[in-house]
């Protein structure tokens, strides 16, 4: 079940607000410029399925949102134990790292993933689900977990190349806060 956790700077580990309902995330959420929606999700996909398959099983989803909300570009995220653990400590750690990055969008369509938004005080962690697509707009501090043990698949959407990894901020609230596997 997707939810939403608000977490202020002077009590890491205890939420001010948790909800579970999409329609409460959705305008909670849209209250710092970010927009959730629940998408439905006609074509089955695992973490077997190659990047190059989720992004054909979604290319009307991918033309959709290009149209509507100016994105450029796709690509997948993909997380899950097959990977050696060597790969996935390292990639776990570099999703860890506080960014700020352009307008980007993802479209969970396997598995779940923990999306944290950093807004002055306040820390905005959003479990999202398969059928999740969150629209984080540029600027805003973020950071990603799947956990010690990942199993998910997200299309990322991007306004442009510069994007792809935005910049670290240099501080490392993810430590601070509960991490995808205390959910």
């Amino acid at each position: 079940m997707s939810h939403l956790c608000v977490f202020h700077e002077s009590n890491t580990r205890q939420p001010v607000k948790l909800l579970n309902h999409h329609e409460d995330i959705a305008v909670e959420l849209s209250g710092i410029g970010v927009s959730f929606a629940r998408q439905e999700l006609a074509a089955p996909v695992t973490t077997q399925t190659s990047s190059d398959e989720v992004l054909a099983a979604y290319r009307a989803e991918i033309e959709r949102l290009y149209g509507q909300q100016g994105y450029t570009l796709a690509d997948v995220i993909r997380l899950d134990e097959s990977q050696p653990e060597k790969e996935r400590n390292s990639q776990r750690a570099a999703c860890l790292v506080e960014r700020t990055g352009g307008r980007e969008a993802l479209l969970f369509v396997a598995g779940r993933g923990l999306c944290c938004l950093h807004v002055g005080d306040d820390v905005y962690a959003v479990m999202c689900e398969k059928g999740d697509l969150l629209s984080i707009p540029a600027g805003m501090k973020r950071w990603f977990d799947a956990g010690e043990h990942p199993r998910v698949v997200a299309i990322r959407l991007l306004a442009s190349e510069n994007d792809r990894t935005g910049q670290p901020t240099g501080d490392d609230p993810a430590s601070q806060y509960p991490d995808f596997d205390d959910y």
